[in-house]
């Protein structure tokens, strides 16, 4: 079976594809040897083998090549480096991705700030903010009052305004306890 290994060897190199188990061995050059093992026929104890090697033809000599390899085509700005814009041939090159992402970027941002402008004009008073939270989270008409009485004793008494949230909240908990028992 080495003889097998040697000849698929040598078709190979002269194709010049690597050979599947040494292709990560395609640094120096590789001289083409073809060896064969013969034996005589006297008696057993003259019997000999003998390898021996003869290059074809006079010592040539093939350099193996590496195929070129497909460079790993660079998909994010990230991956992307000074050398990638060097020349004037590079940036050419990657001029598309940098102006891909730079235009996904910026429809991004706009239409997250026109998301936050709705929504911000939603709410823009108290009374939007708590017609909503009765839409989506359905709160009760006791606690609208509650945040309407709280947020106008914040305006009132703005040096404390949290006593009165505590006691209103306090008082509506004693309440909604009342009415349980």
């Amino acid at each position: 079976m080495d003889w097998y290994n040697k000849i698929s060897q040598c078709l190979c190199a002269l194709i010049s594809i690597p050979f599947p188990d040494e292709a990560s061995k395609m640094v120096e050059p590789l001289e083409i040897v073809q060896s064969f093992t013969s034996s005589s026929t006297a008696t057993a104890s003259e019997q000999e083998h003998e390898t021996t090697r003869f290059a074809i033809g006079e010592n040539v000599t093939i350099l193996k090549v590496r195929p070129p390899c497909n460079r790993r085509l660079k998909r994010y700005v990230g991956d992307l480096s000074s050398d990638d814009f060097s020349t004037p041939r590079k940036a050419k090159s990657n001029y598309p991705l940098m102006k891909t992402s730079l235009m996904r970027l910026r429809k991004k941002v706009k239409s997250l700030q026109t998301t936050v402008g709705a929504l911000q004009r939603r709410i823009k008073t108290l009374s939007g903010l708590l017609k909503l939270l009765k839409q989506k989270i359905h709160i009760t008409d006791s606690a609208e009052t509650v945040l309407k009485v709280s947020r106008l004793m914040k305006t009132l008494c703005p040096r404390y305004p949290y006593l009165f949230v505590c006691a209103i909240d306090q008082l509506f908990f004693n309440i909604i306890i009342f009415i349980n028992t």
